[in-house]
């Protein structure tokens, strides 16, 4: 079933141009530095040079390739937007898995604590954290983690009160089974095709909150 909606996807001209665009891009970012003129550091002329053979996107302000500066920087941009992506999917889908089957007082506490994290501007957000900490690619992963995670929580959440009304839960429940057997055998894998549809959006998401601190 799954290879056959993949073929009738990819038999469209618009999903295969944008699978071409994206291997790309990973690939620039991934392979960039190796093939890169200069060092992302080198001075290699003057500030502010225009476009020239030897300088594709010309030079930033002290004089370094920005082509080579763009080549280095991808693959960093990509490494922190993944990891702050997987982490926040690791933080918000127990929580949500959990909060969406037990309800109760916990339940009350992280919607509140989703709300207070939905009421604050992302950039903002990660700017303060920045400047009270100190920069570091670990604080802006941990940022991008908490703006992420209230909305990943929410989603699970709401799919896992809507399968938690099922018959097949219910029947576990009768029968005895424990909370976890119920969350990993018949919760997790139907909020894994929703959870894995949203995380293309979360790290697009990932990546212009990072790149928007450059």
């Amino acid at each position: 079933m799954r290879r056959s909606v993949l073929r009738l996807t990819l038999a469209k001209p618009a999903p295969r141009i944008a699978l071409v665009l994206v291997v790309i891009i990973v690939a620039l970012a991934s392979l960039g530095p190796f093939f890169s003129p200069y060092a992302f550091d080198e001075i290699v002329g003057a500030p502010f040079a225009p476009i020239t053979h030897e300088h594709w996107l010309g030079t930033d302000f002290l004089g370094r390739d920005t082509f080579s500066r763009f080549l280095y920087g991808g693959r960093t941009v990509l490494v922190v937007a993944l990891c702050a992506t997987v982490a926040a999917y690791v933080v918000a889908v127990p929580l949500g898995i959990y909060s969406g089957l037990r309800r109760g007082a916990l339940d009350i506490l992280l919607i509140a604590i989703s709300d207070v994290i939905y009421a604050l501007p992302p950039a903002i957000f990660l700017l303060v954290l920045l400047a009270s900490t100190g920069p570091s690619l670990p604080t802006v992963i941990i940022g991008i983690v908490i703006l992420h995670s209230p909305r990943i929580f929410r989603i699970v959440r709401l799919i896992t009160m809507d399968i938690s009304k099922n018959e097949y839960v219910e029947a576990a429940f009768a029968r005895g089974e424990s909370w976890a057997a119920i969350c990993f055998l018949d919760i997790l894998p139907n909020v894994l095709t929703p959870v894995l549809a949203d995380f293309g959006v979360r790290l697009c998401g990932s990546i212009i909150l990072y790149a928007s601190l450059s």
